[in-house]
């Protein structure tokens, strides 16, 4: 049996009590952990703030349910959930036939991670959201995972099932057509000829 004293320890060591134990304390930790950034990425996602609660709470489920069945622990805790999220998300589209679109998702209802906050105003927070939600699904979860999540290639890696060569070429791709987008919604700089 494991000690309460890793209650507050690793994702490793309570994932271990969790399996081992069934120890909701240890579950409830991991959740802190964890829903925030879930709960995001899923509402980038589906646009909706009751969905995204309600497929944040069914990823935490499954999770239980995983890990209570697995006969080896996860490694990697974070990649795992992210895992959970994209395919609820695919089944929730399979579900509901329909696409979100970019003016549904309200900007107030994220909880904006560290890297938004250095934005300087909602408005500029709306001209960069509408510009991440315009980019194809594969580049947008990039986007998410690396800047909002700070998730390294490693873990992006092992989220999507590709090699970490490939998720930084893709990345490559996606911060370009990102910077394009935004740059396209930029007003036009007075750029008066220079003179020598």
């Amino acid at each position: 049996m494991i000690t309460s004293s890793f209650v507050k320890g690793n994702n490793k060591q309570l994932v271990l009590k969790l399996q081992f134990d069934n120890d909701p304390e240890a579950f409830s930790e991991l959740y802190d952990r964890f829903a925030e950034p879930i709960y995001r990425f899923i509402y980038f996602k589906v646009g909706s703030r009751v969905d995204a609660q309600d497929l944040t709470s069914e990823v935490f489920l499954k999770a239980w349910a995983a890990i209570r069945e697995k006969k080896e622990g996860v490694l990697n805790f974070r990649a795992f959930l992210y895992r959970i999220a994209r395919n609820l998300v695919v089944d929730f589209y399979r579900a509901k036939r329909q696409n979100t679109s970019i003016e549904a998702i309200d900007p107030d209802a994220i909880m904006v991670s560290a890297n938004i906050d250095r934005i300087a105003n909602n408005q500029e927070l709306s001209v960069v959201l509408k510009a991440v939600r315009s980019l194809k699904d594969e580049y947008r979860e990039l986007i998410i995972f690396r800047f909002m999540d700070q998730m390294s290639y490693k873990e992006i890696g092992q989220i999507l099932n590709k090699s970490q060569v490939t998720v930084r070429v893709t990345m490559h791709r996606a911060v370009k057509t990102l910077k394009r987008h935004l740059g396209a919604t930029e007003e036009p700089k007075n750029s008066s000829p220079q003179q020598s």
